[in-house]
């Protein structure tokens, strides 16, 4: 896989740079995936994250709810883009140390 430039032309064909275009995407794509990597969730667990750019800044929300309708977590997050993935992994900490892991071990 080749990476991709911050200044490279945008592999989408829009003709803009790559972080004017699809890069931000991108970015809030990795600090879903390594919330949920973290949190270790499978096909039935009830997790959600959903991460927004403005500029350079970068905010995450991350959900884990019990299937059942019992407990459901949420916190959030902000900090820059260039820290998305480990911005992924804080915010699931974060719901880990709020009792996350025990409604995922109950969901599985």
């Amino acid at each position: 896989m080749v990476k991709i430039g911050r200044n490279d032309p945008c592999p989408c064909g829009s003709g803009q740079k790559y972080k004017r275009c699809c890069l931000p995407r991108d970015e809030a794509t990795a600090a879903e995936r390594a919330f949920e990597a973290r949190l270790g969730g499978g096909c039935h667990s009830a997790i959600a994250a959903l991460g927004e750019i403005d500029g350079s800044r970068l905010h995450l929300r991350g959900l884990v709810a019990d299937p059942g309708g019992g407990r459901l977590l949420r916190d959030e997050i902000e900090g820059s883009v260039e820290d998305a993935e480990a911005l992924g992994v804080t915010l699931a900490e974060a719901l880990l140390a709020q009792g996350a892991s025990a409604i995922l071990e109950a969901a599985s």
